[in-house]
């Protein structure tokens, strides 16, 4: 499959759990700098982040710690459970731009999120966090300069820049240095 920004190739057939908070907002506050280009960094962000996915090697994929407790599966369907709510969330506004901000216990929604998807193998997984981000593309492109939108396309380019690095680490880490096997 490839992602409708920018053509790279998805993954075919998932920050980590921490002290109770709230995000009052319309998704995921990006912690960096303003981004003039939404689109393109979430686009950007996301095709690294499935690139690395993609060549997961098989003994890593359910193995917990990749980001807190959370295997690299769990962290892929937090991912998801972000983009759909991301699109919900803009449909929502472009049929009522009058529509209040939610408000997220991120705690909460991350562990419902991964909690949902459990019983999904890595292929379903992965499969779920493309049509997500399909989804949620689609959305942001019927609005693609209204705040809310950006606010969202940079919550979650945020969210995959900071899971690929944590996950590069975790990746080197874990990974013989000799080319042996994993055991």
């Amino acid at each position: 499959a490839t992602l409708p920004e920018s053509g790279a190739t998805a993954p075919t057939p998932d920050a980590a759990p921490a002290s109770t908070h709230q995000k009052t907002l319309s998704g995921p506050v990006s912690s960096g700098p303003a981004e003039s280009d939404a689109h393109g960094r979430r686009s950007t962000a996301a095709n690294r982040f499935f690139d690395l996915i993609n060549g997961m090697p098989s003994a890593l994929r359910e193995r917990p710690g990749a980001c807190g407790t959370w295997s690299v599966r769990e962290l892929v369907a937090h991912c998801a459970g972000w983009e759909w709510e991301g699109a919900r969330r803009l449909r929502l506004i472009a049929a009522d731009p009058a529509l209040p901000d939610a408000v997220y216990d991120v705690d909460r929604f991350n562990a419902a999120s991964v909690a949902a998807r459990a019983r999904q193998d890595w292929s379903r997984t992965l499969e779920e966090l493309v049509k997500a981000s399909t989804t949620l593309a689609k959305a942001a492109a019927a609005m693609p300069e209204d705040a809310r939108t950006q606010e969202w396309l940079l919550g979650r380019a945020t969210d995959f820049e900071e899971h690929f690095a944590e996950l590069q680490r975790w990746i080197s880490e874990n990974t013989p240095s000799d080319g042996g096997r994993m055991g």
